[in-house]
């Protein structure tokens, strides 16, 4: 029942994947992230996740002293959320210097082309790293490692490893995908002094879109997509401030910071109704 589980966006699955299955089980309520023609928030093809990776990256920067504007930012995977978070990195001043799929990884120190990899990428799907539309070849993988200030892994989970986290160059490892970094390897990159935007807090954007798309499913009217931008930039940046704060007040790990204060919301919840015993 839609009332108890609804259909979301995730890896593989599109607007219209959301659209049949409202349709086949005969309810607008059944799935959230429809094509926009049918009234939904399409919120993969807008690239609300992959927006909310590059606020919540300026933000993290900022709050580490480093400009984003001029910074070097290398994306692992270049689907609905890297593609997203590259746009938002250019226009924010930073250069994209790396991206990558499973096909490859293509490189330019000043900056690549984005516009000409976007085209490519429309052409020839994740194949485009081989026809090299901008820069030069780089093996798979490479782009983690690679000197440059920001490391967005927006791909699968487990690809930062402990022996990896010992290889990465940037000030800064914000989290795309789901799980992308291993518990060891997070603690080596904090012993290096590196932070890493949990994926959590990073990859929000998607949920606060798919909120606004849940309060919509059985309206005649969809939301309007500027206020959906503004409340992701703004929640996602707030939550990266209290995050790091509470990590460095705490002298614990952005990760261990945010679960903490995600498990105190919900203690406090429950104990408002009754659920456990206060204190």
């Amino acid at each position: 029942m839609p009332r108890e589980y609804v259909m979301g966006l995730d890896m593989g699955l599109t607007e219209d994947d959301a659209a049949l299955i409202q349709d086949e089980l005969g309810d607008r309520g059944a799935a959230v992230g429809t094509p926009g023609h049918l009234g939904g928030v399409a919120y993969d093809r807008l690239g609300v996740t992959g927006y909310g990776v590059a606020e919540a990256a300026d933000a993290a920067a900022r709050h580490q002293g480093l400009p984003l504007a001029g910074a070097r930012v290398a994306i692992q995977g270049f689907g609905a959320v890297g593609s997203a978070a590259a746009r938002r990195f250019v226009e924010l001043g930073a250069a994209v210097v790396a991206v990558s799929t499973a096909h490859g990884a293509l490189h330019d120190p000043g900056g690549l082309d984005l516009d000409a990899l976007l085209s490519a990428r429309a052409e020839h799907g994740d194949h485009f790293v081989t026809h090299r539309p901008s820069g030069s070849a780089l093996a798979a993988g490479g782009e983690l490692t690679m000197d440059c200030d920001l490391v967005v892994p927006a791909a699968l989970q487990d690809v930062i490893t402990h022996r990896t986290a010992h290889e990465i160059k940037a000030k800064l490892v914000v989290e795309a995908a789901n799980l992308p970094t291993s518990a060891q390897a997070r603690t080596v990159l904090a012993e290096r002094g590196i932070t890493v935007v949990p994926d959590f807090v990073a990859n929000s954007g998607g949920v606060v879109a798919a909120a606004f798309a849940m309060d919509a499913r059985y309206s005649g009217f969809r939301p309007e997509t500027t206020g959906i931008f503004e409340t992701v930039s703004a929640k996602l940046r707030a939550n990266t401030v209290t995050v790091l704060d509470g990590a460095r007040q705490q002298e614990v790990t952005p990760h261990a910071a945010g679960r903490r204060l995600a498990e105190a919301r919900v203690r406090a919840a429950m104990e408002s109704k009754g659920r456990i015993p206060h204190g």
